[in-house]
């Protein structure tokens, strides 16, 4: 399931179940918006360290949100998240997960100063920092709202 959108007024998605969900706030040129990416997120690669999911994952929203605005506003380029964007939040939620949850797990380094000066060198883009920096101590994580059941509990469950 992936879904993807931004709006001035009101955003919604369906079933969380084993999805994660990005839903940022803030305003573009004078204007609010909130932009909602609901997906079952998985990280490029083998995940080497939280401080590297968490760019990556940046990133991605980054290209993802420009994408979204430029549609939405029917500009002609890809906006300057930082020229164009202010008042950022972002909201992370969504179901359980079958394995560790390094998406979370990365996400809860916004919240925290330990590992801010690794995180700002992988970093190699100006909308990737500024979401970076925008982000931080404005991160609200939700744990999960469902919990996938394995499939020997599932059988169980069948047999009863």
């Amino acid at each position: 399931m992936y879904k993807a959108g931004l709006s001035t007024t009101t955003i919604s998605t369906d079933s969380l179940s084993g999805c994660y969900a990005f839903l940022i706030s803030g305003i573009y040129n004078g204007i609010n918006f909130c932009y909602l990416n609901h997906q079952p997120w998985t990280p490029r690669g083998t995940v080497r360290s939280l401080d590297k999911l968490l760019v990556d994952l940046l990133e991605r929203l980054a290209k993802e949100i420009k994408r979204k605005l430029r549609r939405f506003f029917h500009l002609t380029t890809l906006p300057s998240l930082k020229q164009s964007t202010t008042n950022l939040s972002l909201f992370v939620g969504g179901g359980g997960q079958l394995s560790k949850d390094n998406i979370r797990e990365a996400c809860l380094l916004l919240e925290n100063n330990g590992s801010r000066a690794n995180i700002v060198k992988l970093i190699d883009n100006d909308d990737t920092l500024y979401l970076y920096h925008q982000f931080l101590y404005r991160t609200t994580i939700i744990k999960p709202a469902a919990f996938i059941m394995s499939k020997m509990k599932m059988k169980i469950n069948y047999q009863v």
